[in-house]
């Protein structure tokens, strides 16, 4: 048993990916199958390349939800890329929330990867 305040190897991947912006495994799977094989190479580079407002690289839990969010749409993945870099809390209601305004239900949490977050 890990002792307390001690991460994972898998958190620990998970927390230092954007430093190398390497496209983690459950992401890069995600993408294979949820968009058309022509669209492949277009959607891994919008996920590679989507920073966040400050010129950081985004987020594994951004990344994933703006995927969700796109709901396998290359227009819609190119939106939301974009929308991370004006406001990131938009991308997220879109990959994890349903409803509108003060009804919003969160489903998922894409803080974990797509394997244990999505069913």
């Amino acid at each position: 048993m890990p002792a307390t305040g001690v991460q994972s190897p898998d958190r620990i991947s998970q927390s230092f990916q954007h430093l190398w912006n390497i496209m983690l495994p459950d992401i890069e799977n995600y993408i294979e199958q949820t968009f058309p094989p022509d669209e492949h190479s277009r959607a891994k580079a919008l996920v590679e390349g989507a920073v966040m407002e400050d010129g950081s690289v985004a987020s594994p839990r951004c990344q994933r939800a703006a995927l969700v969010g796109s709901q396998g749409s290359i227009d819609q993945l190119e939106y939301l890329v974009g929308l991370l870099k004006i406001d990131f809390r938009d991308v997220i209601v879109a990959g994890e929330y349903e409803g509108s305004g003060q009804n919003l239900r969160r489903v998922v949490d894409l803080t974990e990867p797509f394997s244990s977050a999505v069913s």
